[in-house]
């Protein structure tokens, strides 16, 4: 009897988490390579070098986020809530093109004046080639956030892991082709080259360009999505925005060792959002249905995924430490528990993000995250310069806690409302 309620425990568990689990195993499958690039290239070019590249790859990443224009969250949104998904994704297409076309100009103009004035180590050309990539590769997540609508993970995990292989492929064989690191930025080019190449394929194996469009969908998805696209400079607050901000106040060592850790905080966030992503489904039709009990439910879940996360990313940190950074009064283990800890409560404004998007207020979720950007920034820049290292850890980790708490805002607000 005791079995037979244990197993029936861990098949509802199973099937519980049956799609989160798909997209994690593709997202693991991709990240295995980004990850492998960036532990294992340490050990083939100097430390003054692999801050170097860490910097451009937090360009690369920060402008993916920008060039999204917010049209990866909107197409969630109105293909979870249309019949005719591939209507939606073509009209998105349409609207980014719109918008990447009226921003080119001003964006090729301020390359030119960044390089002209020498305000960045960076040429002309180097960041025109990260440029290319990025708009290309935050077409790529548009894509993919559609086929998370429709919960095709084949699909999702095709596109995703090959981007991620070719970026592995193209770094490493620009280093060992040209020995130099100032030739790191074709790699990137390379990269959005090959990924342009297999999105075709996708989009015309759907018969996307064979649609028409609608304007009125093109309207509504516009008024949606242009605070979302304020909402993209968020980025700018955490993850490699924020390395890019803080790095002329560190040295290059330090650079390496925040790079190092930002890579584990990132895998922590992809892991927990593939689950989350393969339960939203579940939660749009349990918050709309039981607003309470959905966000319960949706809690729990989060919060039993993070327990087991986090304890295992805290053994591969430490192992980590002593293969590669033995010497590094920089990389401890106290400092790779407090970034890590900054990723699980990160990961809890989840629950408010989709609950605004439910509830189409783009521009509450937009004006949290300039907030939360802003505030984090500040604290990063007054920490820093008091506490060095640890007050760049310090501040990741209260800037994590305030924006759990701030995007949550309205769901405890209804939750004590309902009580």
């Amino acid at each position: 009897m005791n079995y037979l309620k244990i197993k029936h425990f861990f098949n509802r568990v199973l099937e519980k988490r049956k799609k989160g689990l798909s997209f994690l195993l593709y997202n693991l499958s991709g990240n295995f390579f980004t990850f492998s690039l960036n532990l294992f290239l340490p050990f083939f070019i100097s430390i003054n070098d692999y801050g170097y590249f860490a910097i451009v790859f937090s360009l690369h990443n920060v402008l993916i986020n920008l060039f999204t224009f917010g049209f990866d969250l909107s197409i969630l949104k109105y293909s979870l809530d249309s019949n005719d998904k591939k209507e939606v994704l073509y009209n998105i297409i349409l609207s980014w093109l719109k918008v990447t076309l009226i921003i080119m100009p001003v964006a090729l103009l301020s390359i030119f004046l960044i390089d002209y004035f020498k305000l960045t180590n960076f040429s002309y050309v180097e960041v025109l080639n990260i440029y290319v990539s990025a708009l290309v590769i935050s077409l790529f997540r548009i894509v993919l956030m559609f086929y998370v609508s429709k919960s095709e993970t084949g699909k999702y995990g095709q596109i995703f892991v090959s981007n991620k292989l070719i970026q592995l492929l193209a770094v490493f064989g620009i280093i060992l082709l040209f020995n130099d690191i100032k030739y790191i930025s074709f790699a990137f080019l390379v990269q959005g080259g090959a990924v342009l190449l297999i999105l075709l394929y996708h989009l015309k194996k759907m018969s996307i360009f064979e649609l028409n469009r609608n304007k009125l969908l093109i309207k509504n998805i516009a008024k949606f999505t242009w605070p979302l696209s304020i909402n993209t400079f968020g980025s700018l607050g955490y993850n490699y925005g924020f390395n890019l901000f803080i790095s002329p106040f560190l040295s290059l060592s330090e650079i390496s060792v925040l790079n190092i850790f930002t890579q584990f905080g990132t895998a922590i966030r992809m892991i927990l959002n593939a689950l989350n992503d393969g339960y939203l489904p579940t939660y749009y039709e349990k918050y709309k249905a039981n607003f309470k009990e959905g966000v319960q439910m949706f809690f729990k879940y989060i919060l039993n995924n993070s327990i087991i996360i986090l304890s295992i990313f805290i053994v591969v940190g430490v192992i980590y430490k002593y293969l590669g950074f033995k010497d590094s009064v920089d990389y401890t283990i106290l400092n790779i528990i407090i970034f890590m800890g900054s990723a699980i409560i990160y990961n809890l404004k989840a629950i408010g993000t989709n609950s605004l998007l439910i509830e189409g207020k783009s521009k509450t979720l937009t004006a949290y995250t300039l907030i939360a950007t802003v505030t984090n920034i500040l604290i990063g820049f007054i920490l820093v310069k008091y506490y060095g290292f640890m007050g760049c850890l310090l501040s990741l980790f209260i800037a994590s806690l305030l924006q759990a708490i701030i995007f949550n805002k309205g769901v405890l607000n209804k939750l004590i409302l309902k009580k």
